[in-house]
């Protein structure tokens, strides 16, 4: 459905995604997550989980004329300073003389100051336009400023129907909305409303249209300009926001074939924020290093050398036969954008807050300045977060620390660690920081937990052309990387095609494989010790559809010793173990990898999904299953790009020589 009305109707709005139906819509207050209003956003988000329907944001100004084309130009330059868009409009060209009189106030006095609900109206799209493109780049927004200003006639200007705006009185209108970034760098909107050009103000007015200037480290040039009647079609964003559609985290802004048509060559050094923007493609297209001296506006971390792939390999490489040895399958890894939780101590230096980690090798922590690992949404909550716990004592007074959790949907969660009780005091001031900032807050502090809204982020993941909605807890595990996470779900589906009857898993956390597996198997039995894990699964599960899915709190050698009926279990009497034909073993197992009680349990199943985060202690416990199972499905998931660490999948089948 298309939903373009003068205003909007949130409860109608609702109503259309509870029914099941997909909305697009011009309306401005929906292009980025974050600065949504949090009501606004939660009942939206919340009517279009129930109804399994998408809002889909689009526009040509904001939205083509503020995102898709500017991204374009960015990749042309090697550093960053300010983008401004200007929109110019005729006003006498494009509207009748009672809008021009009455409504806009053109040939009357000239106010003393702009109304502010006209600047808070005009802001809200093209903030929340702007902040979506400063997300894409990499650039973490300070805050949001919107100011107006007037122009007087310098000379009788002639209106359609014979009004005529006399010399001195209002002839013209320019509203501004700027982002700030941590690192000085601006992004501005101005909107230019005029009766023509005679005004007391140098405006640097054009025909209608806009015009897009870029401030970088090219040699100076023309603005880059775009006439409606020359340029692109006005077709709108291509994500969908709140809820995007599968695959559309991929199609951001879509800038994949910026500054890389065919007839031109590639230069040597691509500029630093093609780079960043490549990199969100899934590899590195530049491996050169930098050249001494060249100017860097953003901060990246340097591309793996060609030395660091094989030692993340040598534990495995000794799991199968040699007949059956082959090359594992690999995915590509996102060098940057791809943190989806991180955790930071507290510093203060020299009368600032500063964000602090432990580097490599020491004990204490320092501070940091950037954190380009971060998904978009976290590092763009950082600095005003930051900021705003600087500037106000109730909120900084014995801060030891900050933990964020976001998801693909641009939620963003903070969590705030003190050594102190919260009072009063501090949730009221806690509850103005979130709402200013649009973000979910909690506090923390010895055998206390302050949530002031809610204490989840909503995330999704599309597989096989259907999208999986889980809520994320704070303080729950959940996949560091959300992109990674997305094609080891894919991988074990793939490698679950086929294989029938029923599946046990161990280890399964908040339902991550069990909901996408479900639709595998006849029936599934999934196990978990944390209690407020189970109890995240049961939701997950049942919000997907999984209804032929269990989940138990056990450990995995409780779960042996059901099977084996070594002893009953009370949390097990609502089950009939009997009743289940387990052909398949899903584990997902901690770093120490499994326990012997476990390892021997696997031993009995056809086939066994093992996801494993240690390729050591997967060595080892393939070691053991090798005398029943081969290894027919190997791939490896760089979860933490620039690090040892790897994930692993891997599929054993029974070996046709072994016996049950």
């Amino acid at each position: 459905m298309l939903y373009t009305p003068e205003g909007y109707d949130v409860e109608t709005l609702a109503h259309l995604l509870e029914a099941g139906v997909n909305v697009v819509t011009t309306r401005g207050e929906f292009h980025h997550p974050p600065l949504m209003a949090p009501q606004l956003r939660e009942r939206l988000e919340e009517a279009a989980q129930k109804g399994r329907a998408s809002l889909f944001a689009t526009g040509s100004s904001p939205g083509f004329i503020t995102q898709v084309l500017p991204a374009a130009l960015l990749c042309l330059e090697r550093r960053f300073e300010a983008l401004t868009i200007d929109e110019f409009a005729d006003i006498p060209a494009s509207t009748s003389p009672q809008m021009i009189t009455e409504v806009m106030g053109f040939g009357g006095p000239v106010p003393e100051a702009f109304d502010r609900r006209i600047l808070d109206h005009v802001a809200v799209g093209f903030a929340q336009s702007l902040a979506s493109l400063a997300s894409a780049v990499g650039l973490a927004v300070e805050g949001v400023e919107s100011e107006g200003e007037f122009a007087r006639a310098t000379q009788p200007i002639p209106l359609p129907g014979g009004a005529v705006i006399e010399p001195g009185t209002l002839a013209g209108q320019r509203i501004t909305v700027t982002l700030r970034s941590n690192g000085g760098a601006i992004l501005r909107f101005r909107a230019n409303w005029y009766c023509g050009r005679h005004l007391d103000r140098n405006w640097e007015l054009a025909d209608n249209g806009w015009r897009v200037q870029v401030a970088g480290g090219r040699t100076p040039g023309p603005a880059h300009r775009l006439s409606p009647s020359r340029g692109p079609p006005a077709v709108g964003r291509p994500d969908v926001e709140p809820h995007r559609p599968p695959g559309g985290q991929r199609r951001a802004l879509g800038v994949r074939g910026a500054a890389r048509h065919p007839r031109h060559r590639r230069p040597a050094e691509p500029p630093a924020l093609v780079r960043r923007l490549r990199a969100r493609r899934g590899r590195w297209y530049n491996r050169r290093p930098r050249k001494s001296g060249q100017a860097r506006c953003f901060s990246s971390i340097p591309p793996p050398t060609k030395h660091s792939s094989p030692p993340r390999r040598r534990g495995l490489k000794h799991c199968s036969p040699p007949s059956r040895r082959r090359s594992p399958r690999s995915t590509p890894r996102p060098p940057l954008h791809y943190r989806m939780r991180a955790e930071f101590r507290v510093l203060w230096r020299e009368g600032r807050l500063h964000y602090a980690m432990v580097p490599p090798g020491e004990r204490r922590p320092a501070p940091i300045d950037a954190f380009p690992i971060g998904a978009p949404a976290l590092v763009a909550a950082m600095e005003p977060l930051r900021c705003a716990l600087e500037a106000d004592p109730i909120l900084h007074r014995r801060l030891h620390g900050v933990e964020f959790l976001t998801a693909t949907t641009g939620e963003v969660l903070a969590t705030l660690i003190y050594h102190r009780p919260l009072d009063d005091a501090w949730r009221a001031a806690a509850e103005v920081a979130a709402a200013r900032l649009g973000l979910f807050l909690i506090g923390r502090s010895r055998k206390q937990k302050v949530v002031l809204v809610r204490d989840w982020v909503e995330e999704q993941f599309a597989v096989a052309d259907r999208l999986y909605r889980y809520r994320h807890y704070e303080g729950l595990f959940t996949q560091p990387n959300a992109a990674v996470n997305q094609r080891m779900l894919a991988w074990a589906r793939e490698a679950a095609l086929g294989a029938g009857g029923d599946l046990l898993e161990l280890y399964c956390g908040i339902g991550n494989f069990t909901a996408v597996l479900a639709g595998q198997f006849r029936r599934m039995l999934a196990t978990e010790v944390v209690k407020a894990a189970v109890a995240a699964a049961h939701f997950n599960l049942a919000r997907n559809g999984a209804t032929n899915a269990d989940v138990v709190r056990l450990s995995a050698a409780e779960m042996a010793d059901a099977l084996d009926g070594v002893r009953p279990f009370r949390r097990l009497a609502h089950l009939t173990l009997g009743e289940y034909a387990f052909s398949t073993l899903l584990v997902d197992p901690p770093r120490s990898g499994l326990d012997p009680r476990s390892r021997q349990l696997a031993t009995r199943f056809e086939r066994i999904l093992y996801i494993s985060c240690n390729p050591q202690t997967l060595a080892r416990d393939l070691e053991e299953l090798a005398a029943t199972h081969r290894i027919a499905r190997l791939a490896l998931f760089d979860q933490f790009p620039h690090t040892p660490h790897i994930e692993c999948g891997v599929l054993l089948v029974r070996s046709a020589q072994s016996s049950r």
